[in-house]
């Protein structure tokens, strides 16, 4: 794997304590695209199908724009992951659902991102 560059919103509630850019350890790891459903379909326009809202989701963090690779190795990165969502905070019903595109606990990672993690366990026992 390789430590790549993660810009953290820290406004967002579940990046209390972080830092604003942290090293996130990349291997077999996610990015996401917040997306809407579309009334264009292949083929063609569907006009009784109005396009969806935005779901309510908040980037808690993304992957850096550019100068990505800290440590290790990577191929088109840029092009790739390059500004992508790395964490998602989707509100559904009552709740919300984290999305991790890296594993913030695992004993590999660098310790500045565990707080992410005890962040989503801590806010998920809050009403």
């Amino acid at each position: 794997g390789s430590l790549i560059r993660t810009d953290v919103n820290t406004n967002n509630h579940l990046a209390f304590g972080v830092e604003s850019e942290v090293a996130a350890s990349f291997s077999r790891s996610r990015a996401f695209k917040i997306l809407s459903r579309s009334n264009k379909m292949e083929g063609g326009t569907i006009t009784t199908l109005a396009p969806a809202e935005y779901p309510k989701v908040d980037v808690v963090a993304s992957y850096a724009k550019d100068n990505l690779l800290m440590s290790g190795w990577a191929l088109g990165e840029k092009r790739t992951i390059g500004g992508q969502a790395a964490i998602l905070d989707a509100k559904h019903g009552n709740g919300n659902i984290v999305l991790f595109g890296f594993r913030p606990q695992f004993r590999g990672q660098p310790r500045a991102t565990y707080q992410l993690f005890f962040n989503a366990m801590i806010n998920s026992t809050i009403d």
